[in-house]
């Protein structure tokens, strides 16, 4: 009948949509890993802190699967700075979270945040980095719960 065809022909457009979909995040996903792992060395920052900030993103975006980091290119869940310079081009509504065009923009951003936060350019260890991050105010939680949530993605 009709309504059968009509409801095979949505369900393959559905899968078509999600395997599109999920492709693209795959793609953002490999492309940030990449641009961290090229970039933060060339601003004389550590490959040890390229990984610590793959798995920053991992942890902020619960694997990629938030809306900041699939809709926003926002994979660090990084606010939209009043004062220091920026590559974002917006904000969002609720929060005030940056908006990048896209991942590279966003990972030039963490550059200028790195610089205008004063990071050094090594840490000995992850627990270091993150005690460095609760003291320049990246995140609100206790550092327990940041520091267990996040280590496992290193």
């Amino acid at each position: 009948s009709k309504i059968w065809k009509y409801l095979i022909g949505l369900l393959l457009a559905l899968i078509v949509f999600r395997l599109f979909r999920t492709n693209l995040k795959g793609q953002k996903m490999k492309e940030l890993q990449n641009l961290l792992s090229q970039k933060l060395p060339e601003a004389g920052y550590s490959p040890k802190q390229a990984r610590y900030w793959w798995a920053i993103a991992q942890y902020e975006t619960g694997k990629f699967q938030n809306s900041l980091f699939n809709y926003a290119n926002n994979p660090w869940s990084m606010r939209r700075p009043k004062v220091r310079k920026t590559t974002a081009v917006g904000q969002t509504q609720r929060g005030a979270w940056a908006i990048y065009r896209n991942i590279p923009e966003a990972v030039e951003d963490l550059i200028l945040y790195l610089q205008a936060r004063q990071y050094p350019r090594d840490f000995p260890d992850f627990a270091t980095f993150v005690a460095f991050m609760k003291a320049k105010g990246y995140f609100e939680e206790p550092f327990d719960f940041y520091y267990n949530g996040a280590k496992g993605y290193v």
